[in-house]
């Protein structure tokens, strides 16, 4: 799957995946939360720990991500996962989760945050008024499955049970269900475990239940994920430090006004977006282009040059439609880009990642005039240069520090919307990737985070109208003034 069809497969699934779903504890649910295409993009967020968990003939072993717990898995069998703002839900099914019917056979685990907070309950208690709820309401069963100890889950106390019932969307089919209720009241954490399976099969299923049930590496999530955020994240050079805008924007006007037949824009963005001063809404091609016509430096046939890191990476979406619109010629960056006290500004291989500039990694230099040079002439110049000085043209979007990053990972990761739209900024801006920014900007727009929602729409304005619509109003309805606008003016096409 390309990044753009990941971004609108992670968009549309915050729009139609049911928001009670952390309150749902059946077999079968109607609909599927979440596409299965988009699993892949919160692999490696937090790697599971490397204590031994090995699987026997005919199964393997299936990662929860983010959280990095880890259970059996049929050989055979699907893997789904969703998200909801008061936590995840992850799904080991015989049947297609994704089919019109939903499963039938399968294992569902809910992580389950802040409940005390939430619900005025002890984790503890949680569990033990669910336990009761669904006693009062089923059939009670006699335990099949083994002791229900919690010998195998060292940082998790544990409760069990059988019932005997039907669940929503299966009719009057009866089915077996057998419930573990994990819990850390340190935490503040439930994980709830439910495997259902018709009567009729539950005999096939017994051993592969009682597997499933039992042995599994549920880790005190959130012990595991502050161990993982005291790591330093990779791609953040240590020397790199964030900056106030009114700096950068400063560093833009350094040296001189340009050359004749050259028109360079010097601002905040990448290949999707241009970020003006004092609003932290993302600009379209079009109302650059509007800008750029309304300046007196503007001619029709000069060379625009887009002066922001990544400008012309990849496929520069942002670039041709400023083309089409204007028909001026439109350069820029196609990797990091530095600025510098003089003026000066270079590009280091993207090839390389996020690196400080360094003799090896520069490969483009730009003048104060606006001016490219390449080769041998671009090393001369860089080698005058004080690269301790360098800032890079984004660093509006960095943390204050490299090892604020994990921090904000696992904030997110337990629900917190506005740092995760901030870490979609930062693999949006600073530190490119698609899947990452796409993941952390879909849990920001899912926690109904208005900018976050705004941005949402802007990625699919051009490829999914009508998902672009949808997302503008949810953006509008949240608070957000700009989309409210761009509603009310009635000129969205």
């Amino acid at each position: 799957m390309n990044a753009k069809n990941l971004i609108s497969a992670l968009l549309l699934a915050l729009l139609v995946a049911s928001p009670a779903m952390a309150k749902k504890h059946h077999a079968a649910p109607k609909k599927k939360a979440a596409p299965t295409a988009a699993a892949t993009s919160w692999a490696g967020e937090f790697q599971p720990a490397k204590t031994p968990f090995k699987a026997p003939e005919g199964y393997g072993v299936q990662v929860l991500d983010p959280v990095g717990a880890r259970v059996l898995k049929p050989k055979g069998w699907f893997y789904d996962r969703a998200y909801d703002p008061r936590g995840y839900t992850w799904i080991i099914s015989r049947e297609d989760p994704s089919a019109k019917k939903g499963y039938q056979t399968g294992l569902r685990i809910q992580l389950l945050q802040g409940v005390e907070r939430g619900t005025k309950k002890s984790p503890r208690d949680f569990v033990a008024d669910y336990f009761a709820k669904k006693k009062a309401a089923a059939k009670a069963l006699p335990s099949s499955l083994g002791d229900c100890d919690d010998k195998n889950f060292p940082s998790l106390r544990r409760a069990c049970l059988e019932t005997e019932d039907t669940v929503p969307g299966q009719g009057k089919h009866k089915f077996h269900i057998a419930y573990s209720g994990f819990w850390n009241d340190a935490t503040d954490t439930v994980i709830l475990m439910t495997l259902g399976a018709p009567v009729v099969e539950w005999k096939k299923i017994h051993d592969t239940a009682k597997l499933l049930m039992n042995q599994a590496d549920l880790p005190d999530v959130e012990k595991r994920l502050r161990e993982a955020a005291d790591h330093k994240v990779g791609g953040c050079p240590a020397g790199m430090e964030h900056q106030p805008e009114e700096k950068l924007y400063a560093y833009t006007q350094a040296g001189g006004k340009g050359t004749p037949g050259l028109f360079t824009i010097g601002g905040i963005g990448n290949a999707e977006f241009a970020i003006g001063p004092n609003d932290p809404h993302p600009l379209s091609a079009g109302e650059v282009a509007g800008m750029i016509k309304a300046s007196p430096d503007y001619k029709p046939d000069a060379k625009i040059i887009l002066h922001w890191p990544y400008s012309t990476a990849g496929s520069a979406p942002f670039a041709k439609e400023l083309h089409s619109i204007l028909g001026n010629e439109v350069t820029g960056a196609n990797g990091p880009l530095w600025w510098y006290p003089d003026g000066s500004t270079v590009v280091t291989d993207p090839k390389n990642g996020l690196q400080l500039p360094n003799a090896q990694n520069i490969t483009t230099c730009f003048q104060s005039d606006g001016v490219a040079l390449t080769g041998e002439t671009c090393r001369k110049i860089a080698a005058s240069l004080d690269h301790s000085k360098a800032i890079f043209g984004n660093t509006i979007f960095m943390p204050q520090n490299c090892d604020a990053l994990g921090a904000m990972a696992f904030n997110a990761i337990m629900g917190q919307r506005d740092d995760s739209f901030a870490l979609y900024l930062y693999y949006s801006f600073v530190n490119l990737s698609r899947d990452r920014a796409s993941t952390w900007l879909s849990l920001a727009a899912y926690g109904h985070q208005p900018l976050a929602e705004y941005y949402a729409a802007e990625e699919v304005r051009y490829s999914n109208k009508d998902l672009y619509r949808q997302l503008l109003n949810h953006a509008a309805k949240d608070g957000d003034k700009k989309a409210a606008t761009e509603l009310s003016a009635g000129t969205l096409k």
